[in-house]
């Protein structure tokens, strides 16, 4: 780790962030300390980290006591990690200022003590100084407009989860999927809803109110991570939740399966690919179960499909009348849904709880993401909508199973929040769905 002093001295050697304070780099090179701790980092080299941060302070006694202050927290590095903040310690050591503080001291302490809980919160870690600067100057624009919004009165809520410290660019290459938009209009060998009515579209009264996660018959959110495959976990949920109402069975099916094997079928793993593609792969193929191919998030042809045993098949690839949000409810009144929606939005990103109900979605309704309607409620006028970053994101839909967004049903607006009703499809699975291939 480049040491204190230098970074003091060369403050403005961080060219894209020259307005970088003594106080803000006192709070980052203590964090950094703590991840040396964490880290288990040689000893002898953490006290070199000690007295280049303290060699700041002009004065001998300063120094002393500085050395002194941080070496008794030192001695029990997890005593030091949960009983002190950054800022504190800095406000000690009379770097950052601890009384009167201006307006803008105010902001800047809000900002540094918010952004340390949230590195702790979401386990951030940073190679350098550099990237915890450029880190924390997101995370505080990130912040400003969170609380921004959230004075505005809007139906929904937004709050910090662990997107905070990417911009929106980098929120859209890492966790949005543009293959889904660039293909609203293909063809696919797929049933389409009226086809297979089953009178749910004629002479049957649906329930006004559906959640699925109640019935049992869904899994917990999972989390893709940094890998475009919202569009494989949208439709391995859908083929679960099929196969328990259809079985009894609730299975766990591998998303790493469909990265690395689908690519003959038209997805293209991490890159990309369509909700429907998945299911038709699924209906040739079966989908190997989770415990025979981990999730990994990288396509590295680490699961031998042809290896799997109990596979899981899909029956038919059902597409749902488009722009027709009826049909979506009716859809969903028999099973969970796939869907495709826009979320390169700020209220997307960084969504926490509350119905969303805007038309901040462009006029083109660039659809980049695939998720699940898993539940709605009718008299509240609204779609619970299963993501997969994780459960922590979003809002519980159900005890214990968060990670879900409430969007509002708009029938005034055909294309739905979002685009909502744009693409939606599922699949069914009929009571023998599983094969398997040894005896």
């Amino acid at each position: 780790m480049r040491s204190f002093l230098y970074i003091i001295t060369n403050a403005f050697a961080l060219t894209s962030y020259n307005d970088v304070t003594e106080c803000e780099l006192c709070v980052h090179e203590i964090d950094m300390l703590e991840q040396e701790i964490v880290s288990k980092v040689n000893p002898e080299q953490i006290q070199n980290t000690v007295s280049e941060i303290c060699s700041i302070l002009k004065k001998p006694s300063q120094n002393t006591s500085c050395i002194k202050l941080i070496s008794e927290v030192l001695v029990d590095g997890m005593k030091y990690i949960k009983d002190y903040m950054s800022y504190e310690i800095c406000q000690e050591l009379t770097v950052c200022p601890a009384k009167s503080l201006t307006k803008t001291q105010k902001q800047q302490k809000t900002h540094l003590t918010e952004f340390t809980k949230f590195k702790k919160q979401f386990k951030k870690t940073y190679k350098d100084i550099e990237e915890y600067v450029k880190r924390h100057r997101i995370f505080r624009e990130n912040y400003d407009f969170i609380h921004s919004e959230n004075k505005k009165g809007h139906s929904f809520t937004l709050g910090v989860n662990h997107l905070t410290d990417l911009t929106q660019e980098e929120f859209k290459l890492k966790y949005t999927n543009k293959m889904i938009g660039r293909n609203i209009d293909s063809t696919f060998e797929c049933k389409h809803q009226d086809d297979i009515d089953n009178g749910l579209l004629t002479g049957y009264r649906i329930p006004r109110r559906v959640n699925w996660v109640e019935e049992g018959i869904v899994n917990p959110v999972k989390n893709q991570r940094q890998c475009g495959s919202c569009y494989i976990f949208s439709a391995l949920s859908v083929i679960e939740s099929a196969t328990a109402l259809s079985t009894g069975e609730l299975p766990n099916l591998s998303e790493e399966d469909v990265i690395d094997n689908c690519k003959r079928s038209g997805c293209m793993g991490c890159q990309g690919g369509l909700m429907p593609e998945v299911f038709l792969y699924a209906k040739k193929n079966g989908i190997c179960r989770t415990r025979q191919c981990p999730y990994n998030g990288v396509e590295d042809d680490s699961c031998d499909h042809d290896t799997c045993e109990d596979k899981v098949y899909v029956d038919e690839c059902v597409m749902v009348k488009q722009l027709d949000q009826q049909s979506l409810i009716k859809a969903v009144a028999q099973q969970p849904v796939s869907i495709a929606v826009q979320a390169d939005r700020k209220e997307f990103q960084f969504y926490q709880s509350g119905i969303l109900n805007t038309t901040a979605c462009s006029p083109q309704y660039e659809l980049d993401h695939g998720v699940v309607i898993d539940t709605y409620d009718l008299d509240e006028g609204v779609f619970g909508v299963r993501n997969s970053w994780g459960p922590d994101w979003g809002t519980e839909i159900s005890p214990g199973f968060g990670g879900y967004i409430k969007l509002a049903i708009r029938e005034d607006i055909p294309q739905g929040i979002c685009g909502l009703a744009m693409m939606p499809s599922y699949a069914t699975v009929s009571p023998d769905n599983s094969r398997t291939i040894f005896n």
